[in-house]
C-alpha cells in the first residue's frame, strides 16, 4: 500500500511516530552524553591519596619491622652466648617483629587494594600500635608523641573513611 492510497489520517499518524521516535532518539542521545564522564568527575574518581599514604606507611613500617627482626635474629646467638637466657628473649622479640612486620605489609596491601578484610585488620595494626604508643609515652615520655599521633591518626582515617574506602572496594 502507498502512501498515496492509506486513508485520511493514517498518513498523518505515521509522520507523528516518526517524529516521536526521532525526538526520543535525540533526547537519547542527549541523556548519553550527560553519562558521559568530564575531566572533572574522571579526577574525581581515582582513589584519594589519603588511603594510598596508609597503605605506603603500612608497608614502610612492615619492612622496617622485618629488617628489625632479622637482625634481632640473627642476633640472638651472640647474646645467647654472652647473657645465655637472654638470647632466647631476643629470639621472641625478633620472632615477633617478623610477625608484626608480616601483619603491616598484608595490611599495606588489603588497603592499597582496597578490601574489606584489609580496612580491618588495617584498623587492628593501627589500633595496636596506638596503644603500644600510649606505654611508650607513659614509659618514654614525649619521644612516643610522634607516634601516637601517626598511629591514631591513621586509625582515625580508617575508621572515618570507611563509605569512600567501600565505594572502591572489592569483597
Amino acid at each position: 500500500m502507498s502512501r498515496h492510497d492509506r486513508p485520511n489520517g493514517t498518513h498523518g499518524q505515521q509522520q507523528s511516530e516518526t517524529h516521536h521516535s526521532q525526538h526520543n532518539s535525540s533526547g537519547a542521545s542527549a541523556q548519553h552524553r550527560s553519562r558521559q564522564q568530564t575531566p572533572s568527575q574522571t579526577a574525581a574518581s581515582s582513589p584519594s591519596v589519603g588511603f594510598r599514604l596508609v597503605s605506603a606507611l603500612f608497608a614502610t613500617t612492615g619492612v622496617v619491622m622485618l629488617a628489625a627482626g632479622a637482625v634481632l635474629f640473627d642476633s640472638a646467638s651472640s647474646v645467647s652466648a654472652v647473657f645465655g637466657p637472654a638470647g632466647t628473649a631476643v629470639l621472641v622479640i625478633a620472632v615477633a617483629f617478623g610477625g608484626f612486620g608480616l601483619t603491616n605489609l598484608l595490611a599495606g596491601y588489603g588497603t592499597w587494594r582496597f578490601r574489606a578484610w584489609g580496612r580491618k585488620l588495617g584498623l587492628f595494626v593501627s589500633g595496636s600500635a596506638t596503644v603500644g604508643s600510649l606505654f611508650m609515652l607513659v614509659a618514654a615520655g614525649p619521644v612516643g608523641l610522634p607516634s601516637l599521633a601517626l598511629n591514631a591518626g591513621t586509625a582515625w582515617y580508617l575508621y572515618e573513611n570507611d563509605g569512600a574506602y567501600a565505594r572502591w572496594g572489592r569483597a
